[in-house]
């Protein structure tokens, strides 16, 4: 079932889902940005960092955003192999690689700063980086057979959709962008990572903060397609 799943064909993907980002959100805070010149160069320079192999994570430099390999560790070079999910061992023992640096960069942090770059500067450049990155992401990591696919890993990662996905919405309506085949993506993306984790739910006799994640995730992402999905 898990090689079969497809939610590419699902009605609600071309919907309108509900924004949890208010238009006056985005508003205050490009109104705030150009208030406060710092503030703004801060972020165009993050945006900048991403498009130009700058960006840091656990203080190492990512390549361009549109370079990303997604199976690798940018610490040691080693690639973690495409297979399915459940096969997977983390605990490796030192000086194995650690998970954590494959999975930092693939939680889309970047994205999110292109797509400020655009809607304070407008160009162009920063959300066809966007764009290009959240396809190549797609297809490198088919549904349930890649390290990416971990129920932790897919509630932050669709945390960070879902905030993309106002985003872009935002930027169709500040800039006119065409964005539809990037938001019908993150869309997909949204009801893959939701269906995953509603499939492995972090659910035990210790519930920490693994479970809160899932339930945040399932929560935003079941009120922005609330419409979509009737009770």
């Amino acid at each position: 079932r898990w090689q079969l799943f497809s939610i590419q064909q699902q009605p609600c993907l071309h919907d309108v889902p509900i924004s949890l980002i208010q238009d006056n959100a985005i508003r205050a805070l490009l109104d705030a940005c150009s208030q406060d010149v710092a503030l703004s160069a801060k972020l165009l320079e993050l945006a900048d960092d991403c498009l130009h192999g700058q960006y840091k994570v656990f203080d190492i430099c990512l390549p361009a955003l549109q370079s990303m390999q997604w199976q690798k560790d940018y610490k040691t070079g080693v690639e973690w192999p495409k297979q399915f999910y459940r096969s997977y061992s983390f605990y490796q023992h030192s000086p194995g690689p650690d998970v954590k640096y494959v999975w930092e960069p693939a939680r889309l942090a970047p994205c999110l700063h292109c797509l400020m770059g655009y809607l304070l500067s407008g160009q162009g450049v920063y959300l066809d980086a966007c764009s290009a990155s959240i396809q190549s992401w797609s297809d490198d990591n088919p549904f349930a057979y890649s390290v990416h696919w971990n129920s932790m890993e897919c509630s932050i990662r669709a945390i960070n959709l879902l905030l993309i996905h106002d985003l872009l919405c935002h930027c169709q309506k500040i800039w006119h962008a065409n964005c539809l085949s990037a938001l019908r993506l993150v869309r997909a993306l949204l009801l893959q990572h939701a269906t995953f984790v509603w499939l492995n739910r972090e659910y035990t006799d210790n519930c920490g903060n693994h479970y809160f994640a899932n339930v945040v995730c399932l929560l935003l992402v079941g009120a922005t397609f609330s419409a979509s999905y009737r009770p």
